[in-house]
């Protein structure tokens, strides 16, 4: 029973990858901002 981790991975995965997400909008709001 490998099932726990796999959930795991998967939504570390998520988390990640919506930080990455969120800090590019801000990112891109940031320079629009300055510009």
């Amino acid at each position: 029973m490998r099932l726990g981790g796999r959930l795991g991975r998967l939504q570390w995965l998520i988390s990640s990858s919506l930080i990455v997400s969120g800090a590019m909008l801000a990112l891109g709001l940031a320079v629009q901002g300055f510009s």
